[in-house]
């Protein structure tokens, strides 16, 4: 079961890997096309914006995985600790509440665009699997806490 919840547990992190190394890839071989052979590549373009956008979900939920998100700590050092404990609470409360309220309204968002057939111009892809990323990075966060409770 640990190995499991290990690897799904390093899910996102490679899901990110790939999406850096993509953008790298794609970002570069538009800028030789552009610059050596005078041309676009539209998808290109589209592929890179909608990547970086997919990157940029699950690195929060990777950061937040590892206590990397930007803190004012300066309230520690003031703070008795039981305060700062109750500070904590209530912190890991709003995070929590903020996250249900993020996973409800784009688990809205995802179903609408499914209804209206809305889709990427150039790639043609539909974009309630681009907007899937919301849930998707809410996923990988509840799931670091099922992790944090089983083990």
């Amino acid at each position: 079961m640990r190995k499991i919840i290990g690897f799904l547990g390093d899910m996102e992190r490679r899901i990110a890997y790939f999406l850096l190394v993509l953008l790298t890839v794609l970002l570069f071989v538009q800028i030789l096309n552009r610059y050596l052979f005078m041309t676009s590549i539209a998808w290109m373009e589209e592929t890179c914006r909608l990547s970086f956008v997919w990157l940029i979900y699950f690195s929060v939920a990777i950061a937040a995985k590892e206590g990397r998100h930007i803190r004012v700590n300066i309230v520690d050092l003031f703070l008795p600790p039981r305060a700062l404990k109750a500070i904590t609470y209530l912190a890991d409360a709003f995070w929590i509440a903020f996250n249900l309220a993020l996973t409800y309204f784009g688990i809205l968002l995802v179903k609408s665009t499914f209804e209206f057939e809305f889709r990427a111009p150039v790639t043609n892809l539909h974009m309630g699997i681009v907007f899937f990323v919301i849930n998707a990075r809410n996923y990988a966060l509840k799931k670091e806490l099922t992790y944090l409770f089983l083990c």
